[in-house]
């Protein structure tokens, strides 16, 4: 097996830091990117896609899996940290 390029695949921003993963239903891709945002790549049924969870960060991110199932990522941006939590399709 050979290692696949997500960001290509995904048509997402290019990373600028490193990667951090969890899988819940499917599987979620968090990164900071060259934007700085917090980018991530999901499996869609088989299709790469690509989202932002926020629009600023200064700091890779960490995903998790919160106490209630939701996917998580908590990150650091320029006034503190922050966690964003993906509820019913939306970041929040």
């Amino acid at each position: 097996m050979t290692a696949k390029n997500l960001t290509l695949a995904a048509s997402a921003p290019a990373a600028a830091g490193s990667p951090s993963a969890v899988f819940t239903d499917r599987c979620y891709i968090t990164y900071r990117g060259t934007n700085g945002a917090i980018n991530v790549i999901y499996d869609d049924a088989g299709t790469w896609r690509t989202g932002v969870v926020s629009p600023f960060a200064v700091a890779d991110p960490t995903a998790y899996v919160d106490l209630d199932g939701n996917v998580a990522v908590s990150f650091f941006a320029n006034d503190g940290v922050h966690v964003a939590r993906l509820v019913n399709g939306t970041w929040v």
